[in-house]
């Protein structure tokens, strides 16, 4: 059996990522991993929003306007309520690790201080897809 997200879930999710991101649109594409741990998992492709005017081409999400710097990846763990926020900055992965009570960047294992000048913006679209993801 596959497991979706609903469509009204997917239009907040986009719509939580471009509140952080002005002049971005996301595509959300997501999965869920059942067999080990059961996650949700979420990719949230970034293309650049211009006006009608400007578009050389009419499909907002064509190559054309990809910003593959701004693409993340979240992960939710609904076996134990954890949220991974990840995301390629300066040729590394780093990752947010998130929860109710913890909040922490990781890059291979180690901790490290918040990034910037995404670190702040992930934070915030953490908390408010995880207030989503825990109803």
């Amino acid at each position: 059996m596959r497991h979706q997200i609903l469509p009204e879930t997917e239009f907040l999710l986009m719509q939580i990522a471009e509140k952080h991101y002005p002049r971005t649109h996301f595509k959300v594409i997501s999965r869920f991993e059942f067999e080990v741990d059961n996650w949700i998992e979420i990719d949230f492709l970034a293309y650049l929003s211009e006006s009608a005017f400007d578009r050389p081409y009419s499909d907002p999400f064509h190559k054309y306007y990809r910003r593959d710097r701004f693409d993340f990846n979240v992960a939710f763990s609904l076996k134990d309520s954890r949220l991974f926020v990840s995301g390629n900055w300066r040729e590394v992965i780093l990752t947010l690790q998130y929860s109710l009570s913890d909040c922490s960047w990781w890059d291979e294992g180690e901790i490290i201080p918040r990034p910037y000048p995404h670190g702040d913006k992930l934070e915030a679209i953490a908390k408010e897809i995880y207030s989503l993801l825990i109803k």
